[in-house]
């Protein structure tokens, strides 16, 4: 909730980033409409994840899933997975471009042009078309976001 706090704190508390070389320039406050759409961000990630995680655990899927035929299950022992698996298996596909927001938030030193917020994106949107893209080559069919939650996607008979 770092973010949430940074992206509401007043103009004042904003620190200037010096500008030269590869560095961008001053970072301006937040207008109320930059807030306001941080807030719904944040809220829209976290009901999003709420959602996938607490179907996951309730029956092993989500509506998509439902209607796709397929359900997420425990690696190990083919029950549906924990609240802690289910979170693991939301995240990692988001995880760069959580790491990226927090490093930008937490900064107030100035920000290396390759590690703008706009290249963290991209980074970001790679490795979430990457994570589910593992699948792919793996013998079992799961993805690192499966391999890290100890979690398989199967069709039930």
């Amino acid at each position: 909730m770092e973010v949430a706090l940074l992206a509401l704190s007043p103009p004042t508390a904003c620190a200037a980033r010096p500008a030269g070389g590869l560095f961008l320039g001053p970072v301006e406050p937040l207008t109320p409409s930059q807030n306001a759409a941080a807030i719904v961000a944040i809220a829209l990630a976290l009901a999003t994840a709420l959602y996938e995680a607490v179907t996951t655990v309730w029956r092993g899927r989500t509506l998509g899933k439902r209607a796709a035929g397929i359900q997420v299950l425990r690696h190990d022992n083919g029950h549906v997975p924990s609240l802690v698996r289910s979170i693991i298996r939301w995240i990692i596909p988001y995880i760069v471009l959580i790491a990226g927001v927090a490093a930008e938030a937490a900064s107030s030193q100035p920000v290396p042009l390759f590690v703008t917020p706009i290249s963290w994106m991209l980074a970001g949107l790679l490795w979430w078309l990457l994570v589910p893209a593992s699948s792919l080559w793996d013998a079992q069919s799961r993805g690192w976001n499966d391999k890290a939650a100890g979690t398989i996607v199967v069709a039930p008979l």
